[in-house]
């Protein structure tokens, strides 16, 4: 293979390889030709993005390993009178060698140019494999097409690709309110009942929606490197064995479903064909990308990547000039450590901001790393998210104060300690997946009927499950209007678990307190069904299912919150300067803490604490 490569040098800058598919009629083995252009001389190819291994979580389940096959490549001749160049053989997956047969089938794309990096780079060659990897950016931005190959096609992929245009066509609108009202009366509820058939046959064809469902748990949309081939692409078109659609209809589609309630029925579907997780979310991050690496990182915490550095390097080019010359986050995978790469983007991260952002991001489950770096293999999505964090302002105007201890990977900030936390309660999660929840009921009993902010009980603990956050837009308070939203979402999770006669108590205190007049039907069995499916109860689980990896909690002074799902009796919540959000952490020794993870305490989400000027505590966080 080296003689291949040899006869195609590349110049330091600038040069790329590109590869055309030999037709049936000049090899019957799958063959290709490679030559040398230039990007300043702006050639025409597609740029293809794809994944190594196998395209679909069921395959991927089928194989211990990556199976590989043959393809013929020779350096293509530049004019006829030149001699017949050697041919040599090249080991790709299967995933790519099933693109080039598709391709080679393909007369519309039989005489394209593709730059495929497999192919295209000398895998060999350490030197030149990074020099071209810093190319990429400009590779994929260079490219007249981008073909995002999800593999070959299934039973699902026609009748997901139909349902895919048919919705995409329905969606319109410049803000995503609007969007998202073209197509409000498409629920699951409306699907199962058969109510749309009228609009459009597929809309009430339930087999359609699980085949979409399944759709997107292909592999494609999980990958952290296939970002920056989304991002930077001038044109995007996703091809799925002889289907094809614009990339722009999938991002539409995928903001409908992440936004209404097909998120938790997608989630459910999934969750009971025994995957984890779904991708919707994901397509719609890559579209969010900005310079900024925390924020690139936090999007992308979905994704994957087969080694748990490239959950760092992948990212580099898209975030681009902000990152470029820092020793700290150029790639180094020989002798350099998970732990040494995520500690190392962390202090640069740090260095590069003003606030405080970074801790939110931890969980503090590995203690291999210090308690306020991020674990980026944990693919979960923490806390409150970025945009989450945006919309608090725990510490007003206080500007942060934080000396970095990068030989002993420890923290000196400052901050306010306001309670510590005395009661735990059932995860989101934990009510999501349809377990009782006997301390949540404790915990709203043990609550005083009016809150410290003046607010009844009631009010508390529903816009506290939703950090105060709710609607299309998002709103900050959340609208009053989910509070009767709530009533019936709690009424019909209640009336799950009435057959219990230990908490038969707790449920009738708990449902009175939560509405005025009668007793509402959770204790009805004729009335539990209309509970259940009302569609203010599923608007407020979509809006309650936007942060699931939170518990709640309540402290000494009888402050509500939700924490990360580690929380534990007697960690503190804290409000340390420059950071947005209250932090839970836990004591090591006298002033010396570690990070428990973000937290919402309702109350203390705008500066309310720091109105009397408090006296802030100098801590070490380690």
């Amino acid at each position: 293979m080296l003689g291949l490569y040899t006869t195609l040098e590349l110049a330091p800058r600038g040069e790329i390889r590109v590869i055309s598919i030999l037709p049936r009629s000049q090899s019957e083995a799958l063959a290709c030709e490679i030559q040398v252009v230039n990007l300043q001389d702006n050639p025409k190819y597609i740029a293809l993005s794809y994944t190594w291994g196998s395209p679909t979580l069921a395959m991927e389940e089928r194989k211990s390993g990556i199976s590989t096959y043959s393809l013929l490549c020779k350096a293509k001749a530049s004019s006829p009178v030149e001699p017949q160049q050697l041919w040599y053989p090249l080991t790709v997956t299967e995933n790519l060698h099933a693109f080039l047969h598709k391709t080679r089938d393909d007369e519309a794309h039989a005489v394209d140019s593709y730059w495929i990096d497999a192919i295209c780079i000398n895998q060999e060659d350490p030197e030149e494999r990074t020099c071209q990897v810093t190319m990429m950016a400009t590779i994929y931005q260079s490219a007249h097409i981008v073909h995002a190959w999800l593999g070959e096609e299934d039973n699902d992929t026609g009748p997901a690709f139909e349902l895919i245009k048919v919705l995409a066509k329905r969606i319109q609108g410049r803000q995503k309110a609007e969007r998202i009202n073209c197509l409000k009366d498409v629920t699951p509820k409306a699907v199962s009942s058969g109510e749309l058939r009228a609009k459009h046959a597929l809309f009430a064809d339930l087999s359609a929606w699980k085949s979409m469902a399944r759709f997107f748990q292909r592999t494609y949309f999980t990958r952290v490197w296939t970002i920056q081939e989304i991002k930077l692409a001038r044109k995007l078109r996703a091809l799925c064995g002889s289907h094809a659609v614009d990339w722009g209809d999938i991002i539409k589609v995928s903001e409908f479903l992440t936004l209404s309630p097909w998120t938790r029925w997608i989630s459910d579907f999934i969750t009971d064909s025994h995957h984890t997780n779904h991708a919707v979310p994901n397509i719609l991050e890559t579209e969010k990308m900005a310079g900024d690496l925390l924020y690139a990182l936090i999007r992308c915490r979905r994704f994957m990547a087969g080694d748990p550095r490239d959950k760092v390097y992948a990212l580099l080019g898209v975030v681009g000039d902000s990152v470029r010359g820092k020793s700290r986050l150029e790639p180094v995978y020989s002798g350099r450590s998970v732990t040494e790469t995520y500690t190392l983007a962390a202090v640069q991260i740090l260095e590069d901001s003003d606030d405080l952002l970074l801790l939110s991001c931890v969980e503090g489950s590995d203690p291999d790393l210090p308690s306020w770096v991020p674990d980026w293999r944990c693919n979960k999505v923490l806390g409150l998210g970025v945009i989450g964090y945006l919309r608090f302002s725990a510490a007003a105007n206080l500007p942060r104060t934080l000396h970095i201890n990068e030989r002993d990977a420890c923290l000196t900030v400052k901050g306010l300690c306001l309670d510590r936390i005395t009661a735990i309660g059932e995860s989101k999660r934990d009510i999501l997946t349809g377990k009782p929840f006997p301390n949540w009921l404790s915990i709203f009993n043990a609550l005083s009927d009016v809150y410290h902010t003046g607010q009844s009980r009631s009010e508390v603990f529903w816009r506290t499950l939703l950090t105060d956050t709710a609607g299309v837009h998002p709103w900050h308070p959340a609208p009053c209007s989910y509070r009767s939203a709530h009533v019936s979402w709690i009424t019909s999770k209640l009336s799950e678990h009435t057959g219990n006669p230990t908490s038969a108590n707790n449920v009738t205190s708990f449902a009175a307190s939560e509405t005025s007049g009668p007793l509402p039907c959770t204790l009805h069995a004729e009335c539990r069904e209309s509970s259940t499916y009302s569609i203010d109860s599923v608007d407020y689980e979509t809006a309650f299912s936007h942060a699931v990896h939170l518990r709640l909690f309540l402290t000494d002074n009888q402050y509500l919150g939700l924490g990360s799902e580690s929380i534990q009796k007697g960690d503190a919540v804290w409000i340390l300067a420059g950071s947005r959000v209250p932090l839970i952490l836990r004591e090591v020794r006298p002033t010396t803490f570690r990070v428990v993870g973000v937290s919402y305490l309702h109350g203390f989400m705008d500066g309310e604490a720091l109105d009397s000027t408090p006296l802030l505590s100098e801590i070490t966080i380690e």
